[in-house]
């Protein structure tokens, strides 16, 4: 089974991970945000649900985006930055798109 980390804890990174956990279809859950123990928070929420919807799968909390370090798959469900995303902005720092790069050539 797969490790899948969710950096974002907001309505959707939350839903995402119930979802995930409540079908089994991973082995453990990461939610990774800055904002407190929003996440771990979230993480408890989700693993207190298991005797009513039993699952297996493990979801845990972190505020440190080091946390998502050795996951199969990592889900951003979070804004960078303020404001809604315009598409000729990469999502992250660091991250640059195809035009960005063809244009600094």
């Amino acid at each position: 089974m797969q490790d899948v980390a969710i950096v974002g804890a907001g309505e959707l990174g939350a839903n995402l991970a119930h979802v995930l956990a409540s079908r089994d279809v991973v082995a453990s859950i990461r939610l990774i945000d800055g904002a407190g123990s929003v996440a771990a928070g979230k993480a408890l929420d989700i693993m207190q649900a298991s005797p009513i919807a039993p699952f297996t799968t493990t979801v845990s909390g972190a505020t440190d985006i080091s946390y998502a370090a050795g996951s199969t798959i990592v889900v951003i469900a979070d804004r960078v930055g303020h404001g809604e995303w315009q598409g000729d902005r990469p999502l992250c720092r660091g991250i640059t798109t195809g035009a960005d790069r063809a244009r600094h050539r």
